[in-house]
């Protein structure tokens, strides 16, 4: 068989050594093909007759998609356990802010309250002291003037 190089495109070449683009990938971050870029496209440099026992030996391409598989389900498995105990998390601190956000709700209608209270015993004050004002006022209009040694002997 001719040994032609011919540059194939991601989605040729996964067809050609019947593996997924991920694991393409893969071997390509690892060097274990050459490519280049054509505009958008990401090609691939294969020979005619390539399969994947030729290039990689079938022991080692088991090994490494097993492992490969493993390493994500662990990965997954991991990701998802990290994702449990944030959301168990997340949950705990929601419910201390709904605690915490009851109990300031309580203590604002309770200052309310006693700002309501503080300002009926101010109004009251304010009109007694009003109210004490204008008769002594009014006392002062209608009283006629004393004279003042009756005032200085206490004389009314």
């Amino acid at each position: 068989m001719a040994h032609t190089d011919t540059y194939y495109t991601v989605d040729e070449a996964c067809e050609i050594l019947k593996i997924s683009r991920r694991t393409l990938y893969h071997w390509l971050k690892k060097g274990k093909f050459k490519s280049k870029k054509e505009g958008k496209n990401r090609l691939i440099l294969l020979s005619g007759d390539s399969t994947i026992e030729d290039i990689f030996p079938n022991a080692q391409t088991t090994q490494t998609d097993s492992q490969t598989t493993q390493d994500s389900s662990q990965t997954t498995q991991t990701n998802q356990n990290d994702m449990v105990g944030a959301i168990k998390q997340l949950e705990v601190e929601v419910d201390r802010l709904k605690t915490q956000n009851e109990l300031l709700h309580t203590e604002l209608f309770e200052m309310r309250k006693e700002m309501t209270e503080a300002s009926k015993r101010h109004d009251t004050i304010v009109m007694q002291l009003s109210n004490t004002i204008n008769e002594q006022q009014f006392k002062l209009q209608k009283s006629e003037p004393i004279p003042i040694w009756k005032r200085m002997f206490g004389i009314s």
